[in-house]
């Protein structure tokens, strides 16, 4: 193919020209025309070993923050699957949500994924995603719920994809699982694994469909084929021919190395290293834009002394400052780390505080406008929460030996 001279917007997306983006054995992709909404994908539908006229070509259409929300075959005029994400805020046009929270698919079963669509997407399955987005499971609801497949994954993505009764968790469900099943069945003992129909028991009816589902998955294996899915780690999307790489935007995960396989654009913003992912911290971060890593989960924030205080003030800066200063001062550590700043640094509005929870021995308590604060438990801390303005949240705290890592930046909108 010709490579014809593109024109990259300002987030370096393809706005003009088409470009080839690679070329492999059974497929090419290309970027075409239309305002960088889709993406072409030749594929090696009749498996003979490379993508020609013979072939079929797939439309991945996106939306304006590039999630992908739909695939059309070839000329079809109706799509082979189509995906709801989370829209959290404004009347469920929000931003609040996760960008790669996904809600279901909806996906044309009739003439299997290489046949023509029929206009019906007959196929529901729902994602359950985990603290970091990662797809940790479909079910399949028609009528009556049906676990579809799991997927595990290492700390970069690696997965490791199970099958629906796949009762010793090894990626494949066969003949020894059949003979597990059959145990739980005879016991009776309960064991999610079992359980295919979710309905809260291992009978026959789950027995019947182990045994009916034979197929294998395991490592470095997203989903099943007949499952189709490609939505991973964090929410990103899998590249099932190469089976160790993530698309994100930006950039591209390999997920064995644990590195992305180009530069960060914004070059320097995570650290020296400009291809490592999320500065090597995946359990507490991710990056779905490809450029910046962000907080995977909105962990409570909490003041952790250093020992057993007592504090009380007309607001909780004043509470929290004078239990440092007696935490601080018994330790005969001196009080210069009591001065950090406000404790609602950067809130606009009038502060409310609505209670305060003890997490170990101690109490915490909000009286006729004073705030009260006794802990007694060295490993002890207290979460606050507030109302600054219309909205609730758990505050930021006040720094306390040892000193917290740097806060990672919100999640991007």
């Amino acid at each position: 193919m010709t490579a014809v001279s593109p024109e990259w917007d300002a987030p370096h997306r393809l706005r003009k020209g088409a470009q080839p983006l690679e070329l492999c054995a059974g497929e090419a992709r290309v970027l075409v025309l239309t305002y960088a909404t889709s993406i072409t994908r030749h594929q090696d539908t009749d498996t003979d070993g490379d993508a020609d006229g013979s072939d079929k070509k797939y439309h991945s259409v996106y939306d304006e923050r590039w999630r992908p929300v739909a695939t059309f075959r070839d000329s079809d005029a109706s799509p082979k699957e189509s995906f709801v994400y989370h829209a959290a805020g404004g009347g469920g046009y929000g931003g609040s949500s996760y960008i790669d929270q996904v809600v279901m698919r909806d996906r044309d079963d009739t003439n299997t994924w290489t046949g023509a669509a029929d206009g019906t997407l007959e196929e529901r399955a729902y994602y359950c995603q985990n603290w970091r987005a990662d797809v940790v499971a479909l079910v399949d609801f028609d009528g009556a719920a049906t676990m579809l497949e799991w997927v595990k994954y290492s700390a970069y993505g690696v997965p490791f994809g199970m099958p629906a009764g796949d009762a010793d968790s090894d990626g494949d469900c066969d003949a020894s699982d059949d003979s597990i099943v059959a145990g739980w069945v005879s016991a009776p003992s309960y064991d999610v694994r079992g359980d295919v129909d979710l309905d809260g028991d291992v009978d026959g009816t789950d027995y019947s469909a182990v045994v009916g589902g034979h197929q294998a998955v395991g490592r470095g294996q997203l989903s099943a084929t007949s499952t189709g899915n490609h939505k991973g780690y964090a929410g990103y999307e899998f590249d099932w021919e190469r089976g160790r790489q993530y698309h994100v935007r930006h950039r591209v995960l390999d997920c064995v190395l644990g590195l992305w396989i180009t530069r960060d654009k914004l070059v320097y913003v995570d650290g020296p290293n400009a291809l490592q992912y999320v500065a090597s911290g995946p359990i507490a971060a991710r990056d779905p834009e490809g450029l910046q890593k962000c907080a995977s989960i909105p962990l409570p924030s909490t003041h952790r002394v250093p020992t057993v205080c007592k504090g009380s003030g007309p607001s909780i800066d004043d509470a929290f400052a004078d239990c440092a200063k007696d935490a601080i001062n018994t330790a005969g550590l001196g009080c210069d780390l009591c001065d950090t700043g406000s404790f609602f640094k950067g809130c606009p509005q009038t502060i409310t505080v609505l209670e305060i929870r003890s997490v170990g021995g101690g109490t915490g308590t909000v009286s006729g406008g004073t705030v009260s604060i006794n802990m007694t438990d060295p490993e002890g801390y207290f979460i606050v929460m507030q109302k600054c303005g219309p909205c609730v949240y758990i505050s930021p705290g006040l720094a306390s030996p040892p000193p917290p890592p740097p806060p990672l930046r919100p999640t991007p909108q």
